[in-house]
């Protein structure tokens, strides 16, 4: 009688873990997706209008044979929709398709007479209407405004509005270094920014790092980190960027020391961009374990159901020269 209970307890067991499932996901599943910025910057703003995709996406591309590859990502475009950003004060700017190529200055040096000469050239423009993207023309963007989004798509109408945070202006940037506790490792360079902390008021902030022309990939899978002011002083000395919120984990110090210039841009966040970034940060931690949160699309600000953010940031921005090597401007 053991023998025989102990046996059906087993086929239950192995019975009641087995269940097909089907993920045959419908496309008409597929909600537009928005990416709009306007900061304090000069313009023209950008607005990229894309389609969300249900199930596993397929590139169609080689990354060893492309050479554009890192510049793609693939998403299916919006090219037809009708987009329009006013403000409080009565400006109102309908977007235009950003154009397919750029007009740039390409210099040469002979290799013999060691002169200079300048050629004009036209290059694919990876943020044109081919890939979404809609650009302003009048509109500018002040701290303290009110900015509307309108955008009308296969008789649907989405909508979003945002107020733009003041910023403070950076003091300084700098580097610190120190050396790596591990024995024939480089020393760590974290960078550093230093500032003014507007008090009894909640803020939000967003860094962004450079190293000379480049972007610095290693200090962020997405090149950016959050900050929220809880723990900010009135003055904030050599604040270590590292430590704020993003995509490779707090405390992740550069794993070599920066070389040229580093130059830092600094933007103001409401607080519901800043709750979707950290949302959006935080898919990165999800080892997809059994008791950890299924991946969900972060609580954006776009109405009628679409996907993305509609963000106004003013910003501030400082480089800092290193060897005698002029950062970028």
């Amino acid at each position: 009688m053991v023998k025989i209970i102990l046996t059906l307890l087993v086929c239950f067991m192995i019975t009641s873990c087995v269940e097909e499932f089907d993920l045959n996901i419908p496309e008409k599943q597929n909600k537009i997706v928005v990416d709009a910025l306007i900061t304090n910057e000069v313009g023209p703003y950008v607005v990229r209008l894309t389609k969300s995709k249900a199930g596993v996406l397929t590139i169609n591309s080689n990354w060893e044979t492309d050479p554009n590859y890192s510049e793609k990502d693939y998403a299916e475009a919006i090219t037809s929709a009708l987009v329009i950003i006013s403000d409080n004060v009565g400006m109102v700017d309908t977007l235009i398709p950003a154009p397919l190529t750029i007009k740039s200055y390409q210099y040469n040096t002979d290799t013999i007479t060691h002169q200079t000469d300048s050629i004009f050239v036209e290059t694919e423009n990876f943020q044109s209407i081919k890939y979404g993207f809609y650009n302003t023309t009048n509109i500018k963007g002040v701290a303290g405004r009110n900015y509307f989004l309108y955008i009308k798509y296969n008789k649907d109408i989405y909508t979003s509005s945002v107020t733009m945070p003041f910023v403070p202006e950076i003091d300084s940037v700098g580097i610190k270094t120190i050396s790596n506790p591990i024995e024939g490792k480089s020393d760590i360079s974290f960078p550093t920014v230093s500032f003014h902390e507007p008090q009894g008021q909640k803020n939000f902030y967003m860094f962004q790092l450079y190293d000379g022309k480049y972007i610095t990939r290693s200090f962020s899978l997405w090149q950016l980190c959050i900050f929220d002011d809880s723990h900010l002083s009135e003055y904030v000395t050599n604040l270590n960027l590292t430590e704020g919120y993003n995509a490779s984990g707090a405390n992740n110090p550069l794993p070599y020391a920066l070389t040229g210039g580093v130059y830092v841009k600094m933007s103001s966040l409401s607080e519901t961009t800043y709750l979707f970034y950290k949302s959006l940060i935080s898919q990165f931690y999800n080892d997809g374990g059994a008791y950890s949160s299924a991946p969900s699309s972060p609580k954006g600000n776009i109405s009628n159901g679409a996907l993305g953010l509609f963000r106004a940031s003013a910003v501030s921005s400082k480089s800092k020269i290193i060897n005698n090597k002029k950062p970028i401007n």
